[in-house]
């Protein structure tokens, strides 16, 4: 059979280096929905930045880390060109344990161990909204923490109106805002839950109202990775704390810079128009 004939979620990594006789698994590397999709769908955990994770941490030798590192960045620059980069290029990586936040109004921290015993320690102020706070592609469809701050008071100072975590390729969204407000959408549908109660999402999601109204969501992937989630209400709005421990992350708190959802390009301006059998040069 011709390869090309073969559907993007069949390739395997052999296919695409022309060698399958190395003795690495023959993993697929993308489905077309998971690598094309909106980006704030997350990425789902068996596509290209998971086994580009998966890869890299071989044990060095052979060449392979060169390989695909020139790969992956490749196919970067063509989806860069092609528009469908995600807004936030920087890669992900792998914590042993990890803990971060945005509290008050807000104050942002991270602080995690990498897998090769580094420490990474971020701690800044953004009185913005972030569209990617955190995210991680170690679970199924991924997994995404995104705020929206309130309205600058009279002194400039910010909020967070409302936190939320998305989940299942975006058919999950778990949410409270400021009002203590619990909001948990699966599918479309609205699900309630009531303090003291657990809500169980699949794919090894939970969410449990606590009694002073807070949520935590618990996301695990069966094979050790992990993050805790809580949401609370401060009184003027909402607090995030995180526990990660066995995950690859990414996101604005490890960037240190913060972001909202992009902007959008303006469109073209119209050619100037001059007098019949004029030709007027375009702005």
């Amino acid at each position: 059979m011709n390869v090309q004939e073969r559907p993007v979620e069949n390739f395997a990594l052999g296919d695409l280096l022309g060698d399958t006789g190395t003795g690495l698994p023959a993993t697929p590397l993308a489905s077309a929905s998971g690598l094309f999709g909106p980006w704030n769908a997350a990425l789902r955990a068996d596509t290209l930045p998971s086994a580009a994770s998966a890869y890299a941490a071989q044990p060095a030798g052979g060449g392979w880390s060169d390989i695909l590192n020139k790969l992956f960045g490749i196919i970067a620059d063509i989806l860069n060109l092609l528009g469908l980069q995600q807004p936030n290029p920087v890669a992900q990586g792998r914590f042993g344990s990890a803990d971060a936040s945005s509290t008050g109004d807000p104050h942002l921290a991270f602080s995690g161990t990498r897998s090769d015993g580094t420490q990474d320690d971020s701690h800044f102020d953004s009185m913005a909204s972030h569209a990617d706070l955190l995210d991680s592609d170690s679970f199924q469809g991924g997994f995404q923490i995104s705020t929206q701050v309130t309205q600058p008071d009279a002194r400039g100072i910010t909020w967070n109106q409302s936190a939320a975590v998305t989940t299942a390729g975006g058919a999950t969204q778990v949410g409270l805002d400021a009002g203590g407000n619990a909001t948990i959408v699966q599918n479309g549908q609205q699900i309630a839950i009531g303090d003291g109660q657990t809500v169980d999402l699949g794919d090894g999601e939970t969410v449990t109202r606590n009694a002073d109204g807070s949520l935590a969501i618990d996301e695990s992937n069966g094979m050790g990775a992990s993050i805790v989630t809580t949401l609370r209400e401060n009184g003027r709005g909402v607090d995030v704390h995180v526990r990660a421990q066995n995950v690859d992350l990414g996101g604005d708190l490890l960037n240190g810079s913060p972001t909202s959802p992009p902007l959008h390009p303006l469109p073209p301006l119209p050619p100037v128009v001059g007098p019949p059998g004029r030709w007027v040069r375009p702005l």
